[in-house]
């Protein structure tokens, strides 16, 4: 019979679950050299890559449910890096529809502009308006 305060099976049972030493130990109240004495007497590996060998080791797979990553070209990236700077761009989806729809109508510039902050309190230049125009970065 062992006079430890945990069996080969628990230790076994919690590396098996992912429990790092130290985790393995606070479950026991016991310290971390404690468990991984016990885990290297008993011949356990380790949960996963410790000391020098943890950086070399590949990383866990994502285990969420998040779809992955689209692979966008060159031209979809710069793209949504004008977007991300461009303040109209930055303007919530209605109120932008409603600013192209009235530059589509004739409406001058000063009264979109005025529109934007009297209404939604939005500032916004006539340049940056210009400038939103003349990069040709439009849905």
């Amino acid at each position: 019979m062992s006079t430890s305060a945990f069996t080969v099976e628990q230790v076994t049972e919690l590396v098996g679950q992912g429990m790092t030493d130290a985790e393995i130990g606070a479950h026991f109240g016991k310290i971390r050299q404690t468990v991984q004495t016990f885990r290297k007497k008993h011949g356990i590996p380790p949960a996963g890559p410790v000391g020098r060998n943890a950086r070399w080791a590949e990383p866990a797979p994502q285990t969420d449910s998040s779809p992955p990553r689209k692979l966008t070209s060159l031209d979809e990236f710069l793209m949504q890096k004008k977007r991300a700077a461009c303040p109209v761009c930055n303007i919530k989806e209605p109120v932008r529809t409603m600013v192209l729809e009235a530059k589509k109508k004739g409406h001058r510039q000063s009264d979109i502009i005025e529109w934007l902050q009297a209404c939604h309190r939005i500032t916004i230049t006539p340049q940056d308006l210009t400038a939103h125009a003349n990069q040709r970065h439009l849905p």
